[in-house]
C-alpha cells in the first residue's frame, strides 16, 4: 500500500475543476495553484511508479517461504 498524500491527491482533483472553470473566464486561479497543475502528471507518474514497486515487493513477499524471509 502507498502512503501518498490523500489531501494532495484531493487538492490537484480540486484544483483539474478549477482549471476547467478558468478556461470559462468565470474564476482566475493564482499561480501557485497553475504551477501545481504543471506538476500534476510528473506526480501522477511517480505514484504510479511507487505502486509498481509495492505489488512487486508485495508479490515476492507471497511467494517465497518462512525461511527465506
Amino acid at each position: 500500500m502507498s502512503n501518498f498524500d490523500k489531501d494532495l491527491y484531493k487538492v490537484l482533483i480540486e484544483v483539474s475543476y478549477w482549471t476547467k472553470i478558468q478556461t470559462l473566464g468565470l474564476v482566475t486561479i493564482q499561480h501557485s495553484v497553475a504551477r501545481l497543475t504543471g506538476r500534476k502528471e510528473q506526480l501522477r507518474i511517480l505514484k504510479e511508479n511507487v505502486m509498481l514497486i509495492v505489488r512487486d515487493y508485495n508479490n515476492i513477499m507471497h511467494t517465497i517461504d518462512n525461511n527465506e524471509k
